[in-house]
């Protein structure tokens, strides 16, 4: 005896409800680009008058990734500081290290609600098959449902790339800065050398710090 058209109905509803659809949920969680950013210390600077706003800068960076730093100056400028070619002309020097970008991606079909999906859209695909009268419809529904949610399940991943930065300010003095600089080496497995730089002075206030951020989007390039 075949199902009626109404149970079928109830089922096929029930089964694509179940589904949700891991891809569409994750490219709709995921859709906007989430930038955060995370400075390990806050810095307070000295306030000097608008004419000494003025700031060198030079870019390092350790990773294979190619970085674009050209709006940096804009950036800069917007905030009412003037960039100058000359570090010994400049209020501020700042001095920034790319060490790392690392990439994670999570497919849908690897989410919480992947496996619910694709067991839904299977059963979604049996009963649209059974509806046909036979068991061939109801076995190529069934298998042609589920592998097509694994593979867009597969295909749509929320990517979050993470770049660490070590940036080191520095900030013009009007009283001379006292430096000392000492450091504990190794020397093989068993020796340690201790090395001690005569204190010197220089006009120079440094600062370093770390900054964190994260980029999170659907499908997201670098």
């Amino acid at each position: 005896m075949k199902p009626r058209f109404g149970s079928l109905l109830g089922l096929l509803v029930l089964a694509l409800g179940l589904s949700g659809c891991a891809a569409s949920v994750t490219a709709a969680k995921f859709k906007d680009l989430d930038v955060q950013t995370r400075m390990a210390e806050p810095v307070f600077l000295e306030p000097v008058s608008l004419d000494k706003r003025t700031v060198w800068f030079e870019v390092k960076s350790t990773c294979t990734e190619g970085m674009d730093y050209s709006p940096l100056a804009g950036l800069l400028a917007a905030r009412g500081y003037r960039v100058v070619p000359d570090p010994e002309a400049a209020q501020y020097q700042i001095q920034i290290t790319c060490l790392y970008v690392q990439r994670t991606a999570t497919a849908a079909i690897d989410t919480p609600i992947g496996v619910p999906a694709v067991l839904g859209m299977t059963l979604a695909g049996a009963i649209a098959g059974a509806a046909l009268g036979d068991f061939t419809g109801f076995i190529g529904g069934a298998i042609g449902a589920g592998v097509a949610e694994v593979i867009l399940g597969a295909l749509v991943k929320s990517v979050t790339y993470t770049m660490v930065t070590d940036v080191q300010l520095s900030e013009r003095s009007a009283p001379p800065v006292v430096q000392e600089q000492a450091a504990t080496l190794p020397q093989g497995t068993q020796t340690q050398v201790r090395e001690q730089v005569a204190p010197q002075t220089i006009q120079w206030k440094h600062y370093r710090n770390r900054v964190t951020s994260t980029a999170t989007k659907v499908n997201l390039d670098f």
